[in-house]
């Protein structure tokens, strides 16, 4: 049992509104606290290193340790990166039965990196959740990115690398900026770089809002 809670600053420096509510019953929540909190970042990526509520992880989690066995006595960032984003590859498949039930109607269903490593599959919010708890748990900048792939409701990774590198022949992340990464089109398509296939074919990711 943990009793922190961690509030995401996504929209940098400035005034926040924060409130907490309490479920009553089923869908209905009654607000117990609101309070404004000035915020002032020394560091603007530091909101990318830490949990929220769309991706919580702890020092105990099985996803941190299973990313701090991954990334032993590796330094580079992308290096950490490319052996994550091939564990989650390798380990995690798409739960088409779970897509089935979570639709754009409930499309705030919020997914825990613990259960998609314990399943072992989920869908796109899962694949970038576990993704940014794994890179935030190793110092790596990462936003999960909700909006639309086209026409789908969908979520994906931005990953700010200080080392740029090449995943594929196709794909290179660029050093000291944010790189996209798709790590659910790269897993259902079997091919890493598969979103820029999907950009080529004149589709767009349109973002709607960062957790």
């Amino acid at each position: 049992m943990h009793d922190q809670m961690y509030v995401p600053m996504v929209y940098g420096s400035g005034r926040y509104i924060i409130s907490v509510f309490r479920n009553i019953q089923g869908s209905r929540y009654e607000q117990v606290l609101s309070f404004v909190q000035d915020v002032q970042l020394t560091d603007e990526l530091s909101p990318w290193l830490y949990p929220t509520i769309y991706s919580e992880f702890f020092p105990d989690s099985k996803c941190v340790r299973e990313a701090d066995r991954i990334c032993k006595d590796v330094t580079n960032d992308f290096w950490k990166t490319k052996h994550i984003l091939d564990y989650i590859l390798k380990n995690i498949t798409y739960d088409t039965e779970l897509a089935k039930t979570v639709s754009n109607e409930t499309r705030f269903w919020i997914p825990d990196p613990e259960d998609v490593i314990r399943l072992g599959k989920s869908i796109c919010w899962g694949f970038s959740s576990l993704f940014a708890a794994m890179l935030r748990s190793q110092g790596i900048p990462c936003k999960i990115a909700v909006g639309y792939a086209g026409s789908v409701y969908h979520a994906w990774n931005e990953v700010y690398l200080k080392n740029g590198g090449t995943l594929t022949v196709r794909f290179h992340l660029k050093p000291n900026t944010w790189n996209m990464i798709d790590s659910t089109f790269a897993q259902t398509a079997n091919q890493v770089d598969a979103q820029l296939s999907f950009e080529a074919e004149g589709n767009t990711y349109i973002v709607d809002y960062y957790g």
